[in-house]
């Protein structure tokens, strides 16, 4: 049977050609999503990605982005690529509708609230110019330095890769940093008088809120940024919070397609016909594309 092509724009500038997703493929993501130690998006992107139209940013000799023989390593790319071809993958599957569940954040409700987005609609920034041309000189491991104002401490931070991504996944699933200092490490290759891991990771946990804030702040305006937090109003007790995509094991899934249909008892119910997630049990890790 022959495969499907088409072209997929990621936002640094990169253009693969990808194939539609089979059920091998969806497998091999459940399988190796059991495995904390596999990159499982990275392997799953890999597979459905059949050349490259454009490098986009990805041409320093030094990169191990593109190989010589028109593959791509989604490990070595940039977070927000992986994850923007994530979504194209899943829309292209499966269709720009995503139906999904989330417990109220009022702590005295708790209540399933229902959710319906597009997830074609999710905005996508790319990498400002000096960060394109960074990686197009430097790769994707350069360091941008910069004096924090508040401790007036050095530090050097990175553009994040899916490698990384997979990096603050493991230290927050074996419970060694909460989400904000596990991102921060990474992020932070280099902190001035800082030379062991433990150096770096009490300095991290003791920064100061305005000097995060302004770390964040400068990553986030060189980096790729995907606008993937979504607002919830709950509908009993009317409170508004925001949530993360959900990229669980429903996403990549015709039961997150079509909305839940209702049972006798008054409660939703999804249908299990074509159901793919099965194949799948973790959340692929997609929660920070910056």
């Amino acid at each position: 049977m022959q495969e499907t092509t088409y072209s997929a724009a990621c936002p640094s500038g990169l253009i693969v050609t990808v194939r539609e997703a089979q059920v091998r493929d969806v497998k091999q993501l459940g399988k190796a999503a059991r495995d904390s130690r596999v990159d499982s998006l990275a392997e799953f992107l890999s597979a459905l990605t059949v050349g490259v139209e454009d490098p986009g940013p990805y041409t320093w000799s030094g990169q191990r982005v593109i190989s010589t023989d028109g593959k791509v390593n989604w490990s070595a790319a940039l977070q927000g690529d992986s994850s923007a071809m994530f979504i194209n993958a899943r829309v292209n599957a499966f269709g720009t509708d995503l139906y999904f569940k989330v417990s109220c954040a009022n702590s005295l409700c708790r209540k399933q609230v229902e959710r319906h987005i597009e997830i074609k609609d999710i905005v996508q920034h790319g990498l400002s110019d000096l960060a394109f041309k960074t990686v197009t000189e430097h790769g994707t491991d350069h360091q941008f330095e910069l004096e924090l104002p508040r401790c007036g401490v050095v530090v050097g931070w990175k553009l994040l890769t899916r490698a990384d991504q997979h990096k603050v996944d493991r230290i927050i699933e074996d419970k060694i940093d909460e989400v904000g200092p596990a991102s921060l490490l990474v992020r932070l290759p280099y902190i001035a008088g800082c030379g062991t891991p433990g150096e770096r990771s009490k300095f991290v946990n003791h920064l100061v809120v305005s000097d995060s804030d302004f770390l964040r702040e400068s990553y986030e305006e060189h980096d790729i940024l995907l606008e993937d937090m979504v607002e919830v109003t709950c509908s009993r007790c009317g409170h508004i919070f925001e949530t993360p995509l959900p990229t669980g094991k429903d996403f990549f899934s015709s039961r997150s397609a079509a909305p839940p249909r209702p049972s006798k008892n008054g409660r939703s119910k999804r249908s299990t016909n074509s159901d793919t997630s099965q194949f799948l049990e973790e959340d692929t890790g997609t929660s920070e594309a910056r």
